[in-house]
């Protein structure tokens, strides 16, 4: 068996050619994130693709239905957009004094700008003004940063996108060039040296995709696999950035401070799952370093053992059935 990989580059105007040349080759079955599966749909109806993806399948005219996807597509959603207000509610709980929370979001990709809508309506529920500020690729999150500052956010929530997260790293630096303490969606920013990030695993769901790829090389047919959900979600903390950040950082503008970032930052880290439907178990910590870590770092945990709504686990869980 032979894996073809294709890679846009952030430039989504290059996934149709990208597709289009997967489906001259014949491939057995594409494998792909939400617009690279929107490029694939509209090259093949006849070759399966399994999506990856953050929002509604259906509402986007990717399947007919969750438990019968009907057509060549079917895959794992995320739902991610539905995560908005839980992220922000998170992220008060470690700097609770911020008033005003801006939102970057990816207005080229629907899942990003669903997610404001979502983070708007919490912060009507809550008092705090939210601040939408646009960035379509890497070149626009300079002027970005900028108008968050201006606009006085005290926290910023960085929208679920497939561009941002190839960009991370420049993000990650960017919040803490300017004193910004921010929630990410995915672990790789806090492994990065971002604040804190919450999510559902991507490693889990990705290795599912996999699992639902080798299913149709066997023969299934993507209409007799149902569109899963996870029920594992990630909590990751970095200790160190939260350590400086400190309880009262959305209340006031402090100077930027040096600080290191990589397997560092990794190594201090909290991780925790989040399993549907079981009972909170007591908090473990997934690295020996991150142990003594908390010790210096009470704002962190302290946040955690606020987080009394959720099931804090470290065993990674697998997915269902959206329907089940």
């Amino acid at each position: 068996m032979a894996v073809e990989q294709r890679w846009a580059d952030n430039q989504i105007d290059r996934l149709p050619g990208l597709a289009a040349d997967l489906v001259r080759r014949q491939v057995a079955v594409i494998v792909g994130n939400g617009p690279a599966v929107e490029a694939a749909r509209s090259a093949t109806t006849t070759i399966p693709i399994v999506f990856v993806i953050g929002d509604d399948p259906v509402r986007y005219g990717l399947v007919a239905s969750l438990n019968r996807p009907d057509g060549n597509l079917t895959g794992l959603t995320f739902f991610g957009n539905r995560l908005g207000a839980k992220r922000v509610e998170m992220l008060l709980e470690l700097v609770p004094g911020a008033r005003i929370i801006a939102v970057l979001i990816d207005p080229n990709f629907a899942a990003s700008v669903n997610e404001l809508r979502e983070v708007e309506e919490a912060g009507r529920t809550i008092g705090r003004k939210i601040v939408a500020v646009k960035a379509e690729n890497e070149r626009e999150f300079d002027g970005a940063f900028t108008r968050i500052v201006q606009a006085g956010a005290g926290a910023l929530v960085v929208s679920g996108s497939p561009s941002f997260t190839s960009e991370s790293r420049t993000l990650v630096a960017l919040a803490a060039r300017h004193a910004i303490p921010a929630i990410y969606d995915v672990r790789d920013y806090a492994a990065a040296g971002g604040l804190i990030s919450y999510s559902a695993s991507f490693t889990g769901a990705y290795r599912q995709a996999g699992v639902y790829a080798g299913r149709i090389l066997k023969g299934a047919k993507p209409s007799e696999l149902p569109v899963l959900q996870p029920t594992a979600f990630e909590l990751v903390i970095n200790l160190k950035t939260a350590k400086v950040a400190g309880p009262d950082a959305g209340a006031r503008r402090r100077p930027h401070s040096r600080r290191r970032t990589g397997r560092a930052h990794d190594r201090r880290m909290i991780r925790h799952h989040h399993r549907s439907g079981q009972e909170p178990r007591r908090n473990r910590l997934c690295h020996a370093k991150a142990a003594a870590a908390s010790r210096h770092a009470p704002t962190a945990t302290g946040a955690m053992r606020k987080l009394h709504d959720m099931s804090l686990t470290t065993t990674t869980g697998g997915s269902i059935p959206a329907g089940g």
